[in-house]
């Protein structure tokens, strides 16, 4: 069952879960599985600290602790996120969880990213309705010292004159919230975490990369194309933006790639294949009027 995190079983339960989140066959994303994340950002993520009355859930069987979710109410949107989510048995934590969210959060959306190895939730989200929405391979790269700072050919940071060339590459996906015009009013200023870059063949864009530092980690946003994958625009893309991450002092870099050529190319450049994500959306029953 699940019940409300106590400040008396808080030290408990975080050991109990740090345990769990180690491995993706007891954890949902975000991920600690990966051997990047540290203990201290799981207990950041995880504690009680700025969680809201009733954010923080202990996982009991029989009054022992088996796990904890952590997870985040977003009234703006109407939907629950999770910064931590690690059980003994997942599967059950998650339908109790649907529940448990379904009598306070009616109509809510929640969305819950599975490792390839979250069968049990996975079935449990499927008989409730949730549909998948994203399926990647996730690629990560350590940076410390392996990465080569040798320049990439035909690779340039966007500025405000070939800004308009990146738009034409990016917007070809409809209905990403990172698109043209909010990656401008982001990248256009002082201190910005995101880093845009081009590659020309004979004059012209025929490829562009995003990525965002967010701490000490960074994470490529996107790869698009002027037509089909092209591994030889992708090479000195992935190499420049390694190399960049590391020389501003990002400790790993991931990349969440939507086909097996991208991971294929991710892996050439350095990157280590960390597994599969799965993101399942739903929303939760609605409210009844009573009569």
């Amino acid at each position: 069952m699940l019940r409300p995190l106590t400040a008396a079983r808080e030290a408990a339960a975080l050991e109990t879960a740090w345990a769990l989140a180690q491995s993706p066959t007891t954890s949902l994303y975000p991920s600690f599985a990966d051997g990047i994340k540290t203990r201290e950002e799981f207990l950041r993520a995880a504690s009680l600290r700025n969680a809201a009355p009733g954010e923080a859930l202990a996982h009991l069987s029989d009054g022992e602790i088996q796990g904890l979710i952590r997870y985040e109410a977003l009234p703006e949107g109407r939907l629950l996120t999770f910064s931590a989510f690690a059980a003994r048995n997942p599967a059950r934590a998650t339908a109790e969880f649907l529940a448990y969210a379904a009598a306070r959060y009616p109509g809510w959306q929640v969305d819950f990213g599975l490792h390839g190895e979250n069968a049990g939730p996975r079935s449990v989200l499927e008989k409730a309705g949730w549909t998948l929405t994203e399926e990647c391979r996730v690629c990560v790269c350590p940076l410390a010292g392996n990465i080569s700072p040798s320049p990439a050919e035909n690779v340039e940071p966007v500025t405000p004159r070939t800004f308009p060339e990146f738009a034409h590459l990016h917007d070809r996906t409809a209905g990403m919230y990172w698109n043209s015009p909010r990656l401008r009013a982001a990248y256009f200023r002082e201190n910005t975490p995101w880093r845009l870059t081009l590659y020309r063949r004979q004059g012209r864009a025929a490829a562009a990369l995003c990525w965002q530092r967010f701490g000490d980690l960074a994470e490529i946003f996107g790869v698009d194309f002027e037509g089909e994958f092209d591994g030889e625009a992708m090479a000195p893309l992935l190499a420049q933006s390694l190399a960049e991450a590391r020389r501003t002092g990002a400790r790993a870099m991931y990349f969440f790639c939507d086909t097996a050529p991208q991971a294929r190319a991710a892996q050439a450049a350095g990157m280590g294949l960390f597994g599969r994500y799965q993101l399942y959306q739903g929303a939760l029953p609605p409210a009844f009027a009573k009569p």
